[in-house]
């Protein structure tokens, strides 16, 4: 992408504000599988649960790994004083 795409975003977000709009995501896509007509719908709304329940499992696991890292690095820095 050009760098005035890059330069245009002022707040790029926050981990939490992903996990939030992905979440929604999943809901969205439940929804549309729970009121799917016909094969060619469900299959679509099951595509795009599985692909948005495994975003929603990877932030979880990051967020959950990158707040376990400042616990470790704040330990070691209390220890270090």
């Amino acid at each position: 992408m050009p760098a005035r795409f890059y330069k245009a975003i002022k707040n790029p977000g926050s981990i939490e504000d992903l996990k939030v709009k992905i979440w929604r995501a999943v809901c969205a896509a439940e929804e549309v599988l729970k009121a799917a007509d016909c094969a060619e719908e469900t299959i679509r709304a099951v595509h795009a649960l599985i692909q948005a329940g495994r975003e929603y499992a990877k932030i979880l696991v990051n967020s959950e790994l990158e707040e376990r890292l400042k616990a470790i690095e704040a330990a070691i820095n209390a220890k270090q004083r």
